[in-house]
């Protein structure tokens, strides 16, 4: 299983992928450039499943939890059908007062936070 490093400016300060003409780039605040990002490349064979998210999904659904469901769909549902069961998850995670994700990186940056964290969640 190969996971991407998440990319924060800061802790609660993901990168934010930002494409604009060059001739409108100056003074843009708050984007990160394509070119600011790590880059990853590995083997795929037929069958294997890719998860591309947003931060609001990975902040609310823990890694062991997504590949449960994975695991679980994989041979009698579709890929929408997986995404769909994962975002849901996410959702309904993120509206949760358990443990979360964001949670426990939120208490490793010294922070309190209990439960999700509603945020766009795509999947």
């Amino acid at each position: 299983i190969l996971e991407t490093k998440e990319q924060q400016h800061y802790f609660n300060c993901p990168y934010q992928l930002v494409c604009l003409p060059v001739s409108q780039r100056t003074g843009l605040a708050g984007g990160d450039l394509p070119a600011s990002s790590d880059t990853y490349t590995t083997q795929v064979r037929i069958g294997d499943i890719l998860v591309f998210a947003t931060d609001g999904f990975f902040d609310n659904v823990f890694r062991d939890n997504a590949i449960e469901v994975i695991r679980h769909m994989a041979t009698n549902s579709s890929v929408a059908e997986i995404a769909t069961q994962l975002v849901q998850l996410a959702y309904q995670a993120s509206r949760s007062m358990e443990e979360s994700p964001f949670a426990t990186a939120a208490a490793a940056h010294g922070f309190r936070h209990r439960g999700g964290k509603p945020d766009d969640i795509l999947a």
